[in-house]
């Protein structure tokens, strides 16, 4: 009887992270490296002797390619050729753009349906003005820290320009995730259930009022003289 083929999902094969081979069936792995590199790799017999044949880092190498790529090892192999002339050229990952390039071609795809000039101009403002740190950073490895250091020095200072910037930051961050930029997950920008945890509510600080005790029984007693002296003049000016 044959190997089960194709037990993953897609979903399946994002998800993985455990160091090992994980077989799909049918002689298809994914290899995941203790470093978290993740490549196909198909292992079969050719004349008694086993052959792992790498076709590709993942996920530059879809699971449907990896699976077509096995599928023509297979049938290779079945014919008594050498299982490496079927081989897939290999696969370069893309080039990923930075979180500045992803910042930019997000505006540049919203800003349309933006109603005016000034809210075009506040998020290229806020995003060129503040995060400087992250602009020239993968988009795929901008994290929590990253956003908090972006975050951080105008969180009390210029609590609304900061809860807007972080806003922005995380919408940036889902579209690169929706682009296959960066991986889909907890978005390192998101309030809710993470940076709620770390930052308290972006609150300005109040202007300080005057909280002594002796400070404000000498404001009381001022009054108080004030009131005597306004009580005692109206009381002179009717006794003439």
């Amino acid at each position: 009887m044959g190997r089960v083929a194709n037990r993953m999902t897609a979903k399946q094969a994002a998800a993985l992270r455990e160091p090992g081979r994980h077989a799909d069936g049918g002689g298809l792995y994914l290899h995941v490296k203790p470093t978290g590199w993740r490549g196909w790799c198909y292992i079969t017999r050719v004349n008694g002797k086993r052959r792992e044949i790498g076709l590709g880092a993942f996920p530059a190498v879809s699971l449907a390619d990896a699976r077509a790529a096995a599928a023509r090892i297979r049938l290779a192999v079945a014919d008594g050729a050498d299982p490496m002339a079927a081989k897939p050229a290999k696969v370069e990952a893309p080039k990923l753009p930075t979180f500045g390039e992803a910042a930019d071609e997000f505006v540049a795809s919203m800003e349309s349906g933006w109603r005016n000039d000034k809210n075009r101009a506040q998020w290229r403002s806020t995003i060129a003005t503040y995060c400087t740190t992250i602009r020239d950073k993968p988009v795929a490895h901008v994290g929590t820290d990253d956003v908090l250091a972006v975050l951080t020095p105008i969180w009390h200072t210029k609590a609304e320009t900061a809860s807007r910037l972080r806003g922005r930051i995380e919408r940036i961050l889902n579209y690169a995730a929706m682009k296959g930029w960066r991986e889909r997950g907890v978005n390192p920008a998101a309030w809710k259930g993470n940076l709620a945890l770390t930052l308290p509510p972006a609150t300005e600080p109040r202007p300080q009022l005057c909280r002594s005790r002796a400070a404000l029984a000498r404001i009381r007693r001022r009054a108080a003289s004030l009131s005597h002296f306004s009580a005692a003049s109206k009381a002179g000016v009717l006794a003439h």
